[in-house]
């Protein structure tokens, strides 16, 4: 299975949410490694920040095993993802206000709508993943449970 960056980091949101127990400190860091990445460099997925989401996913077995299975959903996609399935900013700023110093990657002109929609889903990564108790902020979101639902109706 191959998925693309979008795909696998909505994969790992949902996985996320679906999290029945606390994550552990290292967990968290993990998590939060692949966060200052992304923030940092969203162009190094490739080279970088592929490889420690999947070191991040490994560290717990729940997350691991949720992961796979909306990654595998997700890839039937092929990266045409609704517009409407991310959380609009007014819910995302009443759970995880954007972390002290954090710039948002916005839109350039020329950019291709599968660009944009990326640039949205990593700024919505990054603000979660910076919370102290992701799994919990990510509970709050109700945007992820809409996507699920979504998810269940399109693929039967």
């Amino acid at each position: 299975m191959n998925i693309n960056k979008n795909q696998s980091l909505l994969a790992l949101m949902l996985a996320l949410d679906d999290a029945s127990t606390a994550l552990t400190d290292q967990e968290r860091n993990a998590l939060a490694v692949v966060a200052e990445q992304l923030a940092a460099n969203p162009a190094a997925w490739d080279t970088h920040i592929a490889a420690s989401l999947e070191t991040a996913v490994a560290t717990s077995p729940q997350l691991q095993t949720n992961f796979a299975a909306y990654a595998k959903q997700l890839a039937a996609f092929q990266d045409d993802l609704p517009a409407d399935w991310l959380p609009q900013a007014i819910e995302l700023d009443a759970v995880a206000p954007a972390p002290t110093g954090m710039v948002a990657k916005g839109f350039l002109p020329g950019q291709t709508n599968s660009e944009k929609k990326s640039e949205e889903i990593n700024n919505v990564v990054v603000r979660i993943l910076s919370t102290a108790k992701p799994e919990e902020t990510i509970k709050k979101v109700n945007a992820f449970k809409r996507i699920k639902s979504a998810l269940r109706q399109s693929l039967g």
